[in-house]
C-alpha cells in the first residue's frame, strides 16, 4: 500500500486562492464547498481566521443570511478588531460585518478585560498594558452605538489606569549604584627591623622591664647628691647588647654598673609584632 502525505498548511492555503479565485468570478456555491472541505486541525489562527472570512463572504453571496451571521460571528470572536476592507468588499457585506460587531463587542470587551486583568495579577506587564490597551479602544469602537459606548465607559477608564500601571511596572529599575570602592591604606613603609631605634618613633612599643638591679652605692666622701646617665642597647632577645655611660658616676661604682648590666631582663620592644633593638637611657640618681 502506498500512502501520500501532503503538507495541510501548505495545501489550505492553495486550497484558500482557489477559493478566492473561485468567489472573484461569482462561483459562490464552489467556493464555499472548497472551503467547507478544507481540514481545521494544524492550522495556525491566522488560517482559520482568513478560511472563516473568506466562507463569511460566500454565504452573504448566496443569500444565506443566518449561516453567514454564524461565520461572522467566528470572525469577530477570533479577531474583534477586524472589518471588511472598504474597497473590496460591498456595502452589504460591511453592514452585515457591522451588525454582529455591534452585538458582541459589549461582550468581548468584558471577557477580554478579565483576561488582562489576569495577565496583570501574574506581572506579566507588557501583555497586560498590550490587553489594556486593546479593551480602551474596544470600549469606543466606531461600530457601537451610543449607549454601548456609555455602558463601557468605566470598563474604559480601569483599562487606561492599568496601561499606565503596567507601562511602568514594565520598565526594570535602575540598577543600584555601584559601591564606591574603599579607601586605599597608605603602604606601609619597609621598616628595617635590623636597625636601633628609640622613643622618637610613634609605632614603637618601648621595652618592658624584667630585671633592671643596680648595685648598692656606698661612699663616706661622696658628694650630697650624685646623677650619672646609663645609655643601653636591648636586643632582640630581651639582654642588653651594649651599655655605656654617658655621665659618669664614680670610678670605683662605674665598673660596678656596666657589670650589672650584663644580668638585665626586658621583654623587647617591637614594631608590628617583630622584636627590635631599642636604645634606652636611664638615670641613675644618689641622694
Amino acid at each position: 500500500m502506498l500512502f501520500l502525505t501532503w503538507p495541510t498548511t501548505g495545501w489550505s492555503q492553495e486550497s484558500v486562492q482557489a477559493a478566492q479565485t473561485l468567489y472573484a468570478s461569482a462561483s459562490y456555491d464552489e467556493a464555499l464547498a472548497l472551503l467547507e472541505r478544507l481540514p481545521q486541525q494544524g492550522l495556525t489562527p491566522s488560517e482559520i481566521q482568513v478560511i472563516n472570512q473568506q466562507r463569511a463572504f460566500c454565504l452573504l453571496a448566496l443569500g444565506r443570511a443566518q449561516d453567514a451571521e454564524l461565520a461572522i460571528a467566528a470572525v469577530v470572536q477570533g479577531d474583534p478588531t477586524y472589518r471588511p476592507d472598504e474597497a473590496s468588499a460591498s456595502p452589504r457585506v460591511r453592514n452585515a460585518f457591522r451588525e454582529v460587531r455591534k452585538r458582541l463587542l459589549p461582550g468581548i470587551v468584558q471577557v477580554e478585560y478579565v483576561e488582562a486583568r489576569r495577565l496583570y495579577d501574574a506581572s506579566s506587564w507588557s501583555a497586560a498594558a498590550s490587553a489594556f490597551e486593546r479593551v480602551s479602544s474596544l470600549a469606543v469602537d466606531r461600530d457601537l452605538a451610543e449607549p454601548q459606548v456609555a455602558a463601557l465607559s468605566d470598563l474604559k477608564i480601569l483599562a487606561d489606569g492599568f496601561v499606565k500601571l503596567a507601562t511602568v511596572a514594565a520598565v526594570p529599575p535602575p540598577p543600584p549604584p555601584a559601591p564606591e570602592p574603599a579607601p586605599m591604606a597608605p603602604p606601609t613603609p619597609s621598616v628595617d627591623y635590623d636597625a636601633i631605634f628609640d622613643g622618637s618613633r610613634g609605632d614603637v612599643v618601648a621595652p618592658v622591664t624584667v630585671r633592671q638591679d643596680l648595685p648598692r652605692w656606698f661612699s663616706a666622701n661622696a658628694p650630697p647628691r650624685v646623677i650619672g646617665l646609663l645609655e643601653i642597647i636591648v636586643a632582640k632577645s630581651g639582654v642588653v647588647e651594649r651599655a655605656t655611660l654617658t655621665q659618669p658616676i664614680a670610678g670605683f661604682y662605674d665598673r660596678q654598673v656596666l657589670d650589672a648590666t650584663k644580668n638585665w631582663r626586658y621583654q623587647p620592644a617591637q614594631i608590628n609584632g617583630h622584636p627590635v633593638r631599642f636604645r634606652k637611657t636611664i638615670k641613675i640618681t644618689f641622694q
